[in-house]
């Protein structure tokens, strides 16, 4: 499976964001050490870029998901929002976007 575009990236990430704004939950990273869609970088694509790399049959686990993400994003992200961050990257993969929407609300 091909990770995914910069426009799906970009959904998450305004979702992820939409969606801890909601709940009031607060976040000690920048939006964009969560995602840049400009440069296509910062933990949304770390995510994305992880589980492409280890989501085939290979015996490749070099490095762990956390230690795939930036310093900023790895510290300041809770186990919380790094365990919701991989679950939508996840299911974004499989293409069902109305589960996605039930997660996080509407993603556009």
């Amino acid at each position: 499976m091909a990770a995914l575009s910069v426009q799906t990236r970009t959904q998450i990430w305004r979702g992820l964001m939409r969606h801890w704004s909601n709940t009031r939950e607060p976040v000690a990273v920048t939006k964009h050490v969560l995602y840049n869609p400009a440069t296509n970088t910062g933990a949304v694509a770390d995510t994305d870029n992880w589980q492409d790399t280890h989501g085939g049959n290979v015996a490749l686990d070099t490095i762990g998901y956390n230690g795939t993400l930036s310093l900023e994003a790895r510290t300041g992200l809770t186990l919380s929002q790094k365990g919701l961050l991989f679950a939508v990257n996840a299911l974004a993969r499989t293409g069902n976007i109305d589960l996605l929407r039930r997660v996080l609300g509407e993603v556009d």
